[in-house]
Formats: structure tokens, C-alpha cells, sequence
């Protein structure tokens, strides 16, 4: 039986129906791709940035921070597996580990859980973490790293993200043993205003600053540290001394390096111009150990 002719009218109906079958597949085809591309075929940690404040823009490669600052860190999970109940579930665990230029931790390694029932409409949904930590404020200079590590706990899948911050900031030179490092004269209390010498006119203030490092750190990084001081004329009479001048003692999580210490002596007007010399004496209650160092200034 043979088939009746088809007409003009026929033809370009057919081309019309090819043509959308082909064009519904190549979108469905795009759209396929689209959201592959949404949602990592792995499970990883997406999103990782440090921020100035929660939630502000991440920041770039330039920022630095400086010590006593607080560092917000935020970033997401996908390519996570749900559980195959009804409602399905999302489970992850995670760790936030913050570490200084040694690989010293700042603070306690932050832990936590996140669980959560989807709905139809969270088929992409990536859950978001904000966590924040300080610089320690008497931290040093250098590259700090903030570790994240994320576990699907249904998947079984593992995902680590390093982000690293700039800080700026004071910096002394560590030592095996007790020592004074970066004695400099002020001409007031300000730390800015060093004295670019040691020289000063009969009844000013004379100021000075130090750090003292390489001290014993004990248990729960405890440390007790004093000093005193002597002054001393060109001859090596002693015309002032202060035995304990200051005393610290204290504990925390993370240790402190260094100890800064400070000086203000109030020579009187009548005194005798001349060289004159501090005697800075250190103790290390814990280590047992002693130190002494000279500073010699002008009264002109």
C-alpha cells in the first residue's frame, strides 16, 4: 500500500517539529551541564576567604593583620553524599586549627557538627561556616595559617582547605637563653618617638623600652619574669637603685615569647651633666636564670 503524497504544508511542519526535538535537547543537555557545574563531582571545601569583619568582602592577597586583631574566617562544603532517608540528611564534621610562624596553635582547635534535613529545593545547598580567632598581641611577625578540614560523615569523603594571613607587627629575635633584645631610649612614653640619642637635659624624664625573651615557659606555657635596675655614674658610683622594678607571672593557651618592660626615671634638675649608665638587671624565676645588660644616656 503505498503512502499518500505529502504536500508543502507537511514538510515544513515535519522540519519545525525536528527542530524543536533537536533544539529541547541540546538545552536539556545545557542545562545537565549547568548543574553539574554547580556542584563539585567531590566533596571539597568551596568559599574558603578570611575576613576584616563577619561576612565582609574576602580579602586579598596584600591585607595584613596586625597583633591583637581578630581574624573571621567563613567558607562552604558541597559534592557532600545525603543519607538515603526520607527526609534525606546531611551530615558533616569539622575542625578549624589557627597556628602562628612556627606551627604553634593560637588558640583551641574549634570543632563542631553540622546535620541538617533536606528539602526538594536544598538539592544545591551548601551550608556556610563563620568562625573567628585573634592574633595573640604579642605575636610575631609573619605567615600565620588557618587549617580547615572538613568530613562527610555519610559519604566518608575528607576535604582541606590552608588559608594563610600576613601579620605585622613587633619583632624579636628568639634565644636559647634569658637576654634583653631591642633596649631604645624614648624622648616620652610614646613608643614612636625614639630617641635617636641617648641624650637628655637635666630634670627631663628619661624613658626606655625593652623585651625580654628567652625565659623558661613552664606547664600550661607559665612564666614568671623580673627586673630591676641600678644607675650608675661615669666613675661607677651608684647614685639610684630599684631592685624589683616589675614582676610578671602569668599562664595561658598560647605562650607568650617575649615580655616587654619598660623604664622612667626623673633625674633632678641640679644633677651633674655627664655619661651615666643603667644597669638592667633580669631574673628567670622559673629557668633560674639571670641576665644583665648596660645602657648608657647623656645629661647635657
Amino acid at each position: 500500500m503505498s503512502r499518500p503524497p505529502i504536500n508543502a504544508d507537511q514538510r515544513r511542519w515535519n522540519k519545525s517539529i525536528r527542530a524543536y526535538l533537536s533544539f529541547s535537547v541540546f538545552l536539556c543537555g545545557c542545562q545537565m551541564a549547568v548543574w553539574a557545574a554547580d556542584v563539585p563531582a567531590q566533596f571539597a571545601i568551596t568559599e574558603a576567604s578570611l575576613h576584616q569583619y563577619e561576612d565582609g568582602p574576602a580579602l586579598q592577597g596584600n591585607h595584613y593583620f596586625v597583633p591583637g586583631e581578630i581574624v573571621f574566617l567563613s567558607f562552604r562544603a558541597a559534592g557532600y553524599k545525603a543519607t538515603e532517608t526520607d527526609p534525606p540528611k546531611v551530615k558533616l564534621s569539622y575542625r578549624i586549627d589557627a597556628f602562628d610562624t612556627e606551627g604553634v596553635l593560637l588558640v583551641e582547635t574549634k570543632t563542631d557538627r553540622i546535620e541538617k534535613e533536606l528539602a526538594p529545593q536544598d538539592k544545591n545547598w551548601q551550608p556556610k561556616v563563620r568562625y573567628s580567632f585573634s592574633v595573640p598581641p604579642l605575636g610575631d611577625p609573619g605567615t600565620y595559617r588557618a587549617v580547615i578540614t572538613v568530613k562527610d560523615e555519610t559519604g566518608g569523603g575528607t576535604a582541606k582547605r590552608d588559608l594563610s594571613l600576613t601579620v605585622r607587627g613587633h619583632a624579636v629575635e628568639a634565644s636559647p637563653a634569658l637576654v634583653v633584645r631591642n633596649f631604645r631610649f624614648l624622648r616620652d612614653e610614646q613608643e614612636a618617638n625614639v630617641a635617636a640619642s641617648a641624650t637628655y637635659r637635666a630634670g627631663d624624664p628619661i624613658w626606655a623600652r625593652f623585651d625580654v625573651t628567652g625565659y623558661k615557659i613552664g606547664e600550661k606555657n607559665r612564666f614568671q619574669v623580673s627586673y630591676g635596675l641600678e644607675v650608675l655614674r661615669s666613675s661607677g658610683e651608684s647614685i639610684y637603685t630599684e631592685p624589683k622594678a616589675a614582676e610578671e607571672s602569668a599562664e595561658s593557651f598560647y605562650r607568650r615569647r617575649y615580655m616587654p618592660g619598660e623604664l622612667n626615671l626623673r633625674p633632678s634638675s641640679d644633677i651633674a651633666k655627664g655619661d651615666y649608665t643603667i644597669l638592667l638587671r633580669v631574673e628567670d624565676h622559673l629557668g633560674g636564670q639571670k641576665y644583665e645588660s648596660r645602657h648608657v644616656f647623656h645629661i647635657e
